[in-house]
């Protein structure tokens, strides 16, 4: 949503324009945002963290960019004690990041940096009491996870990084979403199923075959995105899934929807090396949405039977005269437009 982020705010207009989307619109959280050094000054993050301190973590302070030449001074981090939502996605970075350990309030935080220096940084103490935690480092020694089991708070994490103690996930059983890109081929994703709470996951970008390891009795969403290779996706190994999200899947040519059974929400984008989608009649879809899936025949999918729950419905190709057909048969039957994702 565009209308959550602040650019460009100066001392006479970031009291208002916070107040007016978190007083008047109702957001759940704003985000005010800079990408260069000279945007902010002491004066204004003191005037920043005083916001943050009325409004808690519906004020998330994200800095970003900052080019070489521009890096982030991690200093600046002692003007904002009172910051509960911290984003750090910057190209460089100087001075301490031990800076963090002045944030008494901090509660959500994404530390996404291109080089890291600091394989230890979870392990502050102030750390221990996050609820919302993203990780992304694309160069430097590997992240050590172990500290993620003295989180017990921890509801949502994002891991892009090299790392390791990944296994600590096993034994997390308040993670409710779980993200985790670009793990290597050989990383075994077998520490997700003993994630109790876990309701939630995404699998993106890195390369695998396929998952026989990973299974869940308990999720009711995934997510697999662009994970190179990936040949099979069996379903059977989520007996509560309800929501299901593959794009980018160029290897995957079998999907199988009478193996989840409570499935509700289907959204395949871009997989075309799929031929086969079955049980999709007797399923208990309510939302379907199949973009650019060339080895399905789109049209002759819409004209056979439908889940009898199906209330919404996208489905594209890509060539402007089938699209045609298809939109008319779609109305004929009095299905809405699916837009989302989800």
């Amino acid at each position: 949503m565009s209308n959550n982020r602040l650019y460009d705010v100066t001392h006479l207009d970031l009291e208002p324009r916070v107040r007016s989307r978190l007083d008047d619109d109702q957001l759940d959280q704003v985000i005010v945002q800079f990408y260069r050094s000279d945007q902010y000054d002491a004066a204004l993050l003191t005037q920043l963290d005083a916001l943050c301190k009325e409004y808690g973590r519906r004020i998330n302070v994200r800095f970003y960019s900052h080019y070489p030449n521009d890096a982030f001074d991690c200093a600046n981090l002692r003007l904002l004690p009172h910051v509960c939502s911290l984003t750090l996605d910057c190209e460089e970075t100087r001075g301490d990041l031990g800076a963090l350990a002045g944030l008494a309030a901090l509660t959500e935080f994404g530390l996404q940096i291109r080089i890291g220096n600091t394989p230890d940084i979870l392990g502050l103490p102030n750390l221990g009491q996050l609820q919302e935690l993203h990780v992304s480092q694309d160069k430097g020694p590997p992240l050590d996870l172990a500290p993620i089991a003295r989180m017990p708070g921890l509801k949502k994490l994002s891991i892009s990084a090299q790392s390791h103690n990944l296994r600590v996930l096993a034994e997390h059983a308040g993670i409710t979403r779980l993200a985790l890109h670009r793990l290597p081929a050989k990383t075994s994703l077998e520490m997700v199923s003993p994630m109790r709470g876990l309701r939630q996951l995404s699998v993106s970008f890195g390369s695998r075959e396929a998952m026989p390891e990973l299974h869940h009795q308990q999720l009711d969403s995934l997510e697999v995105l662009r994970v190179r290779g990936l040949a099979e996706l069996d379903l059977g190994r989520f007996a509560a899934l309800k929501k299901l999200y593959v794009a980018d899947q160029a290897q995957l040519s079998q999907l199988a929807l009478e193996r989840a059974p409570l499935l509700e929400q289907l959204h395949l984008d871009n997989l075309t090396g799929l031929t086969g989608l079955t049980g999709l009649a007797a399923s208990r879809l309510t939302q379907l949405r199949l973009i650019k899936t060339p080895g399905l025949d789109l049209l002759a999918l819409i004209q056979q039977p439908l889940p009898p729950a199906l209330s919404s419905l996208a489905l594209w190709t890509g060539k402007r005269k089938i699209d045609a057909l298809i939109d008319a048969e779609q109305q004929r039957l009095g299905l809405a437009k699916a837009r989302g994702v989800f």
